[in-house]
């Protein structure tokens, strides 16, 4: 909850925090039960809450890749902001001759374009965009 209520993607509090790439959803999800205290004050440092405040919350944050569609909180539509997120990712992954699925080119566009509308500028950040693929196409 505190998560949305800031309006961060997973991934952004990740970078933020200095966490591995799915250490935050891994959390939400309920993956990983026992977090460390460091994980757990990193977040908490980042999110401008306590530790205490973190473990009060009973449900996850973030959806699951499957429920893109159901998210809760929307995102306002920047048609321009998207299509940087698409080419950006679709030409970052086409480098790698990584062949992924729905679900991941869903995802790394989502978390892409949700960071860029956390810039007031709403541009692509370059560095973290291919950061998150770094990190993440080693889960998939």
């Amino acid at each position: 909850m505190r998560l949305a209520q800031v309006g961060m993607s997973a991934s952004a509090l990740e970078q933020k925090a200095g966490l591995s790439s799915g250490a935050v959803r891994s959390i939400l999800l309920g993956r990983s039960t026992n977090p460390t205290i460091n994980t757990l004050t990193a977040i908490a440092q980042v999110l401008d809450c306590s530790i205490s405040d973190l473990a009060e919350e009973k449900s996850p944050s973030i959806p699951s890749l499957d429920k893109f569609t159901n998210k809760k909180e929307a995102l306002p539509w920047k048609s321009d902001v998207f299509l940087k997120a698409l080419n950006l990712v679709e030409n970052d992954l086409k480098r790698r001759k990584y062949q992924p699925n729905l679900d991941e080119i869903l995802f790394f566009i989502k978390e892409i374009y949700a960071y860029s509308l956390e810039d007031n500028n709403q541009t692509i950040d370059e560095k973290f965009a291919r950061w998150l693929i770094d990190k993440n196409i080693k889960i998939y």
